[in-house]
Order: C-alpha cells, then sequence, then structure tokens
C-alpha cells in the first residue's frame, strides 16, 4: 500500500540523531511525530524541535516511551542511539509494526544482525541500516565508474579513513561501550567496499595498534586506536583499509584510491570544504568538487522515506548489513588471534 505522510520518531538526537533530525524535519512528506531521549536531554531537544520548527513534535523519555509504539500515526523509527541500545528498539518497534531505520551497526555481531532481520521480516516491516557511503554522490559516482568498467577490471583498493572523534575526557566514555574500531568506525569499509566492486570477500586479515596520545586508555578499553585490513576477493582484487581514531587535523580524512587495468581514480578530501578527483592515465588532471559528505544523511533519509511509502526496495539488503557485521567479527577474530582468516569461518 502507497503511504503519503509518513509519522516518524527517532531515538536519540546526539551528532547523528540530529543530522536526521534535520532531514526529517525538512521533508515534506515527514511528520515528526516523537523525539526519545534521557530526561536530561528534554531541553535541548525542545531547543531542537523549536530550530527546525516541530512545534507539534512530543518528547519521550527512554524509560517511558511505550507510548511512542502505542501510537498509531508513528509508522516508524529512527534509531540513532548508542549501539549496545539498538537491538532492544529495533525489535520492540518492528514487533509493534513500525518500519526502523538503525544507524550502522545495528548490533555488536553478524549473529545479533541477522536475528533483527528475521524479526523484520516476521512482521513485514523495512529494517534500513544506514550506510551512508552508499549515499554520498562522490563515492556513488566512484562505484558507478567501476561497476561501468571506466577503469577496467579492479587490480588493487585503497581506502583511508580517518575517525577522530574523542579526546582524553571521552575516550573511556565513547570507546568503552562502542563495540571496537571495527564494528563501529571501519564497519562503513567493511560495507563500502564490497559494494563498489560486487564481491564478497574470501579472506580478511587485521592488525592494530596502539600508538597515540591516548593509547593507554584503548589499552584499558581492549581496543585499537588505529588498524589496517587486507580484503582478499575471489577475483584477485585485494582492499587495503586503513582506519585510526585520533588523529591532529581532521580536515584530511578520508581517501580512496581504485587501481585498474586501464586507469587509476583516486578521490580525496581536500580540506573542510573541498574533495578532490584525478583519473591518473597521464591525459586527465585533477578536479576539485564540494565536499557532499554530509548531505549523505538527506539522502538516505530521503530513500528510507521512499522504502516507508512503498516507493521503492530498501537499497541495504539484510545479507548486506549482515556480509558487513560478519567481516567485523572476521576483522576481531584475525587480529586476536594474528591471522588471516577465511570469510566462511564463522
Amino acid at each position: 500500500m502507497m503511504q503519503t505522510t509518513v509519522g516518524m520518531a527517532v531515538f536519540g538526537v546526539g551528532r547523528a540523531g540530529q543530522y536526521h533530525l534535520t532531514s526529517m524535519a525538512a521533508h515534506p512528506d515527514v511528520t515528526v511525530r516523537w523525539v526519545v531521549d534521557v530526561e536530561g536531554v528534554r531541553e535541548r531537544a525542545a531547543q531542537l524541535c523549536a530550530q527546525y520548527g516541530l512545534q507539534d513534535t512530543h518528547f519521550a523519555p527512554t524509560d517511558h516511551w511505550q507510548c511512542v509504539l502505542d501510537d498509531p500515526q508513528t509508522v516508524a523509527v529512527v534509531v540513532t542511539t548508542p549501539t549496545r541500545f539498538h537491538e532492544d528498539i529495533t525489535k520492540r518497534a518492528l514487533r509493534a509494526g513500525k518500519h526502523v531505520f538503525c544507524e550502522k551497526p545495528i548490533s555488536f555481531t553478524a549473529e545479533v544482525v541477522q536475528s533483527c532481520y528475521q524479526e523484520a521480516e516476521k512482521h513485514g516491516r523495512v529494517l534500513f541500516c544506514g550506510f551512508n557511503k552508499r549515499f554520498d554522490e562522490q563515492h556513488v559516482k566512484l562505484r558507478e565508474r567501476v561497476q561501468a568498467g571506466q577503469l577496467g577490471s579492479p587490480r588493487l583498493v585503497h581506502y583511508h579513513w580517518r575517525d577522530p572523534k574523542t579526546s582524553p575526557d571521552t575516550v573511556a566514555s565513547y570507546i568503552l561501550p562502542s563495540g571496537g574500531i571495527f564494528c563501529d568506525s571501519a564497519i562503513h569499509q567493511l560495507d563500502y567496499v564490497p559494494w563498489m566492486l560486487g564481491e564478497t570477500p574470501s579472506t580478511v586479515h587485521a592488525v592494530g595498534t596502539r600508538t597515540s596520545l591516548l593509547a593507554g586508555d584503548y589499552a584499558k578499553c581492549g581496543d585499537v586506536d588505529s588498524t589496517i585490513i587486507t580484503l582478499g576477493f575471489p577475483s584477485g582484487v585485494h582492499a587495503i583499509i586503513e582506519v585510526s581514531r585520533e588523529m591532529h587535523n581532521d580536515d584530511l580524512y578520508f581517501r580512496i584510491e581504485v587501481m585498474g587495468t586501464k586507469d587509476t581514480y583516486l578521490l580525496h578530501k581536500v580540506n573542510r570544504d573541498t574533495t578532490s578527483e584525478v583519473r591518473m592515465d597521464g591525459q586527465k588532471g585533477e578536479t576539485l568538487i564540494p565536499l557532499t559528505i554530509w548531505s549523505a544523511y538527506k539522502h538516505e533519509m530521503d530513500c528510507f522515506v521512499r522504502v516507508v511509502q512503498g516507493k521503492e526496495e530498501c537499497p541495504v539488503t539484510a545479507q548486506e548489513a549482515i556480509q558487513a557485521s560478519r567481516l567485523a567479527d572476521l576483522c576481531l577474530l584475525s587480529l586476536n588471534e594474528d591471522r588471516v582468516v577465511i570469510y566462511e569461518e564463522i
């Protein structure tokens, strides 16, 4: 059945939650009915609602949000809380007949992610995992080039990602409950690279280090602050993914290079507002383009609304979301056992 107006609730209005709330408030087909967060955020939530013109939006504290599930006009929920709360909110919402958009990762392990999708299938509802690299215009264009064969057959992928979110005061409070660098941070690349290549990795190897000024804090959390992941694919392609949670200059936080048999393509962030694309066949120069990465949040929310309205199928499949979490599990196994692991091992 085609749905026009979509009543929504957002769980959590931290950094990601505010990005999504902005998109929801601006969407002509969305009515934001509820904001759910801890009681201490009530005033902040009211300020955000006033800022976005959401006069009719209600606040529900996290210890009393059954009213959201009981609201027949709330068709879908957006889950942007810390990961440890994702499973409970997602499953309860699905059982109540709500469609769910859940920020990555849906949970800490592939096994739990799979159980969430089984719940969605059981109740006939959409579960949409928020891998926003799939909705960033430049990441999408790079995938289109690869899939169209413009670079020839892919040979090597090199993806650098810098994800500075911590300080000496916040590393323990953020890192410890995050699920670790693979589940929380590198999972974006573990989803994007196989999607870009159109292949499932056959081997995984991950190493990690604690070399930042906050190394001791990461050790206490049982995590690493930097990792290098190598994915081997059946076609012979190898992808090297470098992720670090600590760096001094957050202006230069990503760089993707794809080398093919015909051409090599480079996409990287030049400064806070600009990225650069270079095709290195000796004939084409560099092109500077406006940075669009934050618009990915808008694009993925627009897509979720269309999916809920019945206008298109969910572009992130259950198999793909489970695969990304499985790769994160395999990275942790590889790191802990210091060896290459086979994709089918778990």
